[in-house]
């Protein structure tokens, strides 16, 4: 691929905003679908999403065609079922097969040939394997005067379908959008049965929304798809960011940040004084 101009619009957790946000949901959303799969985060970026999978999965893949960037996230993750390779996603250098789940978020909008890189995903998965890939929906764009000047082409919602089904047999489409809440949600043509067990305060927008058959009048500015030649099973059928979970993900970075680690060591002598004289207690000095 000879213009790299996808290489700069780079997502680090520690610039906290919206579109982080939208990437963070779009990673906890793949986890559901990645527990003990050998899975594939093709341009992985900084890497946040590639380890936080991999909390899941049985292994994972981590490619980016930024050496630099895939020379970085050797240096801060370190988790053993790992590997950063630099590499073009129009040609994976994994081998045939291989792969039971791809990711794929934010990718295809900057690619010169798209076709090439879903010929590249049908070859490296596995023939039961599955793809989860998102871009920006082009009519948003549209609508909201949003340019994106990094982006090559985006797509409206029957291009992306016609183009993701040209190479798989099932999909099943979401929507995400971060109006009111971040929130992906199934299109309701699909058919799916919405299952309500279990819900919390946070989602009763969503539902009052969803049984006023409202759903599909709510804001589309991300499309997400879940792609197979297999019949895709779902355990439960809509997603609301489940901010517990959020939270964890933001402080667990925090917590291996280096940042973190230095300030923790230089503040430990007077954390363990302000214990001692019980002017403030702090947990990992009780017995």
């Amino acid at each position: 691929m000879k213009n790299h101009k996808h290489c700069i619009e780079r997502i680090y957790l520690n610039n906290f905003n919206a579109v982080v946000s939208e990437h963070v949901h779009r990673y906890i959303f793949a986890s559901n679908f990645v527990k003990e799969k050998i899975t594939l985060d093709i341009a992985c970026g900084s890497g946040y999403g590639t380890s936080y999978l991999a909390k899941h999965a049985k292994y994972v893949y981590g490619i980016d065609i930024d050496s630099e960037t895939i020379n970085e996230n050797k240096k801060i993750y370190k988790e053993k079922n790992i590997q950063f390779i630099h590499a073009d996603a129009h040609n994976i250098p994994l081998d045939n097969e291989s792969i039971d789940v791809v990711v794929s978020f934010e990718t295809i909008e900057h690619l010169y040939n798209a076709n090439l890189f879903l010929k590249e995903i049908k070859r490296v998965l596995k023939k039961e394997g599955m793809l989860l890939i998102s871009t920006p929906n082009k009519k948003n764009s549209e609508e909201n005067n949003i340019k994106n000047d990094y982006h090559i082409r985006e797509y409206y919602e029957h291009e992306f379908r016609n183009l993701i089904s040209f190479y798989f047999k099932n999909l099943i489409f979401f929507f995400q959008t971060t109006k009111y809440v971040n929130i992906i949600y199934p299109n309701e043509n699909d058919n799916l049965k919405l299952n309500y067990a279990n819900i919390n305060s946070s989602e009763m927008l969503l539902k009052k929304q969803i049984e006023l058959n409202s759903v599909n009048s709510m804001s589309k500015e991300y499309f997400i798809t879940i792609a197979s030649d297999s019949n895709i099973k779902l355990d439960y059928n809509f997603y609301l960011l489940d901010f517990t979970e959020y939270i964890n993900f933001m402080i667990n970075d925090l917590y291996n940040s280096k940042t973190y680690k230095i300030g923790h060591y230089l503040t430990l002598p007077i954390k363990y004084f302000l214990h001692i004289t019980n002017i403030k207690k702090y947990n990992q000095f009780e017995r």
